[in-house]
């Protein structure tokens, strides 16, 4: 019986690779292990279906873009719409260095992000939209990475103009690799790791 499971196992796992080879997927997401109750691993000597070559070999890397530094005084950016300076989510929706837009999240986020780290240096962690209100005006080291987003106006040079913030001032906002906090992501300690 375990060994009717495990070539039913590995076979599924072919027919499975064999499909996705003959669709032209791209799909470069990596999946962990799944445990299987009442299963093990075969031994050598199972007379199971042998693994193909590809199933073996490691998943595709992704390359992802190197981070920037930005340094100069963040100041926050007139957006122009007109929803008036009074609505809280546009006062943490649009901020620059030097004619840089940096984005540290969604407003609604930074709104009702709890204290996080003391990005401002005043000695105090509070909450993230009073560290950001702290460093308005003030120099700052921000390690970024380049918005690809579709809405790029950069074509014609390759400078960056809009970046999102992932280190304030040697301390980290988000992951390097995981989802950003927002989306569910670790909340932030000390420096970046990575």
């Amino acid at each position: 019986m375990t060994r009717q499971r495990t070539f039913a196992l590995v076979a599924a796992g072919l027919l499975g690779a064999a499909a996705l080879t003959a669709c032209g997927s791209d799909d470069s997401r990596t999946v962990g292990a799944v445990a299987v109750d009442g299963a093990s691993p075969a031994s050598s000597t199972s007379a199971a279906a042998p693994a193909s070559p590809s199933a073996s070999t490691a998943p595709p890397v992704e390359a992802v873009s190197a981070l920037q530094t930005v340094q100069g005084v963040l100041a926050r950016d007139d957006d122009g719409d007109d929803d008036g300076d009074d609505d809280p989510a546009d006062r943490y929706d649009d901020f620059t260095v030097n004619d840089v837009e940096v984005d540290f999240g969604p407003s609604e986020w930074v709104i009702a992000a709890p204290a996080l780290q003391d990005y401002d240096g005043d000695g105090t962690a509070e909450p993230f939209a009073a560290e950001l209100d702290g460093l308005v005006g003030q120099q700052v080291t921000l390690q970024v990475r380049d918005d690809d987003a579709a809405d790029d106006t950069d074509d014609a040079d390759d400078r960056l103009d809009d970046a999102d913030v992932y280190e304030v001032n040697g301390l980290a906002l988000r992951d390097l690799t995981g989802p950003a906090p927002w989306r569910g992501g670790p909340a932030p300690t000390g420096p970046l790791a990575g």
